[in-house]
């Protein structure tokens, strides 16, 4: 992945120069005129796909590729993303429960080398005592069609994800936490062997101007996830070469 690592130090040194409008709020979908001349490799689309049945309610949108091109890379892209999406879908089903699922996407950067991407929704099993927040994201190398995870691009090890207690910033949460939810929270979330396996099991992150916003879970009772912001710079000791 030494490509993809080259990539991330040109982006950096850039200081993430390439125009682009609104790293959009996780709940708010970016519309394509906002980053219109970005790219010029492809064009993006929406595909929605919509299911109604006794036992199923699911209703999605989610990106594909078009004008790529390499055709075998922008169908490998394309794969990529339908199975990212399904795949969330069937962990969340059961043949004998019932459950209404909604997915949106943001597009969180975007240029011709690399496409990050959050998808952000609900899931509701009537059979369940309470709906859940869904929140995933998937990072793409557009010049090998190839998903990109943090293990690629970072050294995690005990020193990153001490760096990381002491420098990420909370960003984010589906439900508005006071001052102390929030110290609670990190000191729930903020240990070795729990974001140990955050960041090498689930690669939940994508990219901003300024740094990698990490998606970690929670407990329902304080909003199934939370974001966090770590700077570029911080992190610049800990790239994979």
């Amino acid at each position: 992945m030494k490509k993809i690592c080259f990539s991330l130090l040109l982006l950096l040194s850039l200081a993430f120069s390439t125009t682009q409008n609104s790293f959009a709020e996780s709940a708010k979908k970016t519309e394509l005129s906002e980053i219109k001349g970005v790219i010029s490799d492809y064009t993006i689309v929406t595909n929605n796909y919509n299911k109604n049945s006794d036992k199923r309610k699911i209703k999605l949108s989610f990106p594909q590729i078009k004008d790529l091109k390499d055709k075998s890379i922008q169908n490998k892209i394309n794969k990529l993303i339908k199975n990212t999406v399904f795949d969330d879908i069937e962990s969340n089903l059961d043949p004998e429960y019932h459950i209404d699922y909604y997915a949106d996407y943001t597009i969180q950067w975007i240029s011709n080398k690399v496409l990050s991407l959050s998808f952000y929704g609900n899931s509701d099993i009537k059979e369940a005592p309470h709906p859940n927040n869904v929140f995933y994201t998937l990072n793409i190398d557009m010049t090998t069609g190839k998903q990109i995870t943090l293990t690629n691009l970072i050294n995690v090890n005990n020193n990153f994800i001490t760096l990381f207690i002491n420098k990420a910033k909370f960003l984010a949460n589906p439900l508005s936490l006071d001052s102390e939810q929030l110290a609670n929270l990190k000191n729930n979330l903020f240990n070795i062997e729990h974001l140990q396996y955050y960041f090498t099991k689930t690669s939940d992150f994508y990219f901003t101007s300024t740094g990698l916003v990490f998606s970690i879970g929670t407990d329902h009772s304080i909003g199934d996830y939370s974001l966090f912001l770590l700077n570029y710079s911080d992190m610049s000791n800990y790239l994979n070469q």
